[in-house]
């Protein structure tokens, strides 16, 4: 799927460097100007978007989240927000919104948030 994202997109593909072992690739959802790849984490579906021209596409993150918390990423450079959000049922989805060069990275799911963060801070740009 990176292999795809990088030859039919042509946007920096975003790649997951730390996968826990319960983390399992589902699918891959094209669009035009995206994908969505989705995985499963024990039976729970997480998701992994990239997409070109983020001014194109409207994501409102923060609208119904709390709990904004940051963690360095060394491989890119950067602080990475991430967003905790309690269900009624007692688990908590993450996710966090990168926005490089005008492309879109949104990742998603619901997980132990130790997890969520060690995925986070490894993501790295695929290099030639």
């Amino acid at each position: 799927a990176y292999q795809l994202i990088e030859t039919e997109l042509g946007i920096p593909v975003l790649r997951l460097e730390y996968m826990p072992l319960d983390l399992e690739f589902k699918t891959a959802i094209w669009k035009e100007t995206s994908i969505t790849l989705q995985f499963y984490y024990n039976e729970n579906i997480i998701i992994l978007y990239e997409g070109e021209k983020a001014d194109n596409m409207s994501v409102g993150i923060e609208s119904d989240r709390n709990e904004k918390k940051t963690v360095y990423n060394e491989r890119l450079n950067q602080d990475i927000t991430y967003l905790g959000n309690e269900l009624e049922d007692g688990r908590i989805e993450y996710e966090t919104l990168l926005t490089i060069d005008e492309n879109i990275y949104y990742f998603s799911g619901i997980m132990p948030e130790e997890e969520f963060v060690k995925i986070i801070k490894f993501f790295s740009f695929k290099t030639s």
